[in-house]
């Protein structure tokens, strides 16, 4: 069997990252929460989650009012162009590795988010990138999802990077094209869901050692989350 490895990787947040965390950490309605009177924490955490993905995910200036003063002059919001990479500590480290990954190697991976707007950045990158790339996610047809598995999966297959909800069922699905796989969302449910796809690329990739990573913003929400969901897996994941 080939060795199997596993690496969390903890990010600096890029400055605006940084800027807009504090804003709303410190805002008076977060404040509020801090004191035990807010009546919106899942949201909140919600919002501290997406920010530490990226400030695209974010419905600005709507989610953390005042904030118009920290963006770039050169930052707009939900760019259909750029993926500016640059503003998310993450996505900088995701793209370099992938960069890396393309020039050295003929592996694939696997890309699991909890959300499919940053599924949407991640599919922006390929293209800009011109990385060959398949995504599913619930929006897709139950008797679809074979025929995209069984394309990545063929080792002849231009396409190299395979984007997966955490919640279109990724349990079932036998990514045995790829021999590595990259977690960017914390959260205790989906550590399970990264565990079992990577034993399925442990089990059936062959001779390519299998590589998972786990992406968490240092210091923060993100990492928090990963504490909270390494606990309630350790044993599931050996």
């Amino acid at each position: 069997m080939p060795v199997k490895h596993e690496h969390v990787v903890f990010c600096k947040m890029s400055p605006l990252q940084l800027a807009l965390y504090q804003l709303f950490v410190k805002s008076p309605e977060t404040q509020k929460l801090l004191r035990g009177k807010g009546s919106q924490p899942l949201k909140a955490i919600s919002i501290l989650r997406k920010l530490c993905n990226h400030p695209d995910l974010l419905n600005l200036p709507d989610d953390l009012a005042g904030c118009e003063r920290l963006l770039p002059s050169d930052y707009t919001p939900h760019d259909r162009r750029n993926v500016h990479a640059e503003h998310s500590g993450k996505m900088v480290v995701l793209e370099r590795f992938l960069q890396q990954m393309r020039k050295t190697s003929n592996d694939k991976i696997v890309l699991i988010s909890n959300f499919t707007q940053t599924l949407d950045i991640f599919e922006k990158m390929c293209r800009l990138n011109r990385w060959g790339s398949f995504r599913l996610d619930g929006t897709m047809a139950i008797n679809k999802r074979q025929k995209l598995v069984d394309r990545f999966n063929d080792p002849e297959g231009a396409e190299f990077v395979f984007l997966l909800s955490s919640k279109a069922g990724g349990c079932g699905l036998n990514l045995i094209g790829a021999n590595r796989l990259v977690l960017f969302d914390p959260g205790a449910c989906r550590i399970r869901s990264a565990c079992a796809c990577l034993t399925t690329l442990y089990l059936q990739t062959g001779t390519r050692p299998p590589t998972s990573k786990r992406s968490r913003v240092s210091g923060v929400t993100d990492r928090r989350s990963l504490v909270s969901g390494a606990k309630g897996v350790c044993a599931t994941c050996g």
